[in-house]
């Protein structure tokens, strides 16, 4: 492996790792929320931290760590050529949120699923920003406050 796809790994393992933690979490509480108000507490956050771990493995760890690291190497090549720094930051943010909207749209559009995965039923809109939006930000603020 060459010393600077290293470098660039280094760089970004860490917002992938505390991104894709947090998401599965995130997500695991969302689909949870509405589970019904008998069951035991422990028995609520056992289901959460087993599925939460289920999720990370199979969706969302793939998904931040092939396509989230690419993209966010992809976005600070093309912000690198900015001079001024706000409108360097902006433009980060907002591809960034273009991007997480893209690659959902992307994956729902590979497997058929409609516009999103959560939305082809009763049209959630929390949903839809919480697969596409909530995990680009959160890549975006870390990987803001690691640099």
């Amino acid at each position: 492996m060459s010393e600077k796809i290293k470098t660039i790994l280094r760089k970004k393992w860490l917002p992938a790792i505390i991104t894709t933690i947090n998401c599965a979490f995130v997500f695991m509480l969302y689909a949870y929320s509405t589970e019904s108000a008998d069951t035991n507490l422990l028995e609520y956050l056992k289901n959460i931290m087993l599925f939460t771990f289920l999720i990370i493995i199979v969706y969302v760890g793939p998904v931040v760590f092939i396509i989230g690291i690419t993209v966010s190497t992809f976005i600070d090549k093309i912000v690198c050529k900015l001079k001024n720094s706000k409108v360097k930051e902006t433009v980060r943010f907002l591809l960034y949120l273009f991007s997480g909207f893209a690659v959902i749209w992307f994956i729902s559009f590979i497997t058929g699923s409609g516009l999103s995965p959560v939305m082809t039923k009763n049209y959630d809109i929390g949903a839809f920003i919480l697969i596409s939006f909530y995990p680009s930000t959160v890549f975006w603020g870390i990987d803001r406050l690691k640099n």
